[in-house]
């Protein structure tokens, strides 16, 4: 008995680690830092799917002790968060940019959101005016907020940046923060 009951423990053994090598393969997800002049960029990959930030908090958007503002102001703003998203694959991805709250206790129809391309040309879905929180569709992906969803044609990668601010509509005397994890996700 002692040792079939070493050749099952084998086969269970070769079995697990086949599944943790699938797993490592397969559902690779991780972080780099990498230093560019005085840059600091963030890169979260995704199977063949990047998303590179450039801050230097990772890919978490603070915004601290705002005031609220215009919309003009907003959008006209030179503080903003640039970042990229790029496909490595041979085919075309759909992706979504996903904003998932983590400190965040304001009504969402006050933090607004301006996005364009890295030559300050507006995105699709931002023509008119500044989106609030609210106006954010969930993710099909998961449970967090679409920013942005597209296509990203094979090998190629496309730039933003993204303006965020607290309305001016929200009336407080004190200053108010909130914070937002960003993120890419996307389906073949």
């Amino acid at each position: 008995m002692g040792e079939k009951e070493n050749y099952t423990k084998e086969i269970i053994t070769s079995i697990l680690g086949a599944l943790i090598l699938l797993v490592l393969i397969f559902g690779t997800s991780y972080a780099v830092s990498v230093k560019e002049s005085d840059v600091k960029i963030n890169t979260l990959t995704m199977g063949y799917l990047s998303f590179n930030f450039t801050e230097g908090n990772g890919n978490t958007i603070d915004v601290v002790n705002a005031l609220g503002i215009s919309d003009n102001e907003g959008i006209n703003s030179s503080n903003y968060y640039e970042f990229s998203v790029s496909n490595d694959y041979d085919k075309s991805i759909n992706y979504e940019i996903l904003l998932e709250p983590i400190i965040n206790e304001l009504d969402g129809k006050y933090i607004k959101f301006y996005l364009t391309d890295d030559e300050n040309k507006v995105i699709k879905n931002f023509e008119n005016r500044p989106l609030t929180l609210n106006e954010l569709n969930d993710s099909e992906i998961d449970s967090n907020k679409v920013l942005y969803k597209d296509e990203l044609k094979a090998k190629t990668s496309k730039k933003f940046r993204l303006r965020v601010w607290l309305s001016n509509e929200y009336k407080t005397n004190s200053n108010v923060s909130f914070s937002f994890k960003a993120d890419v996700k996307g389906t073949v």
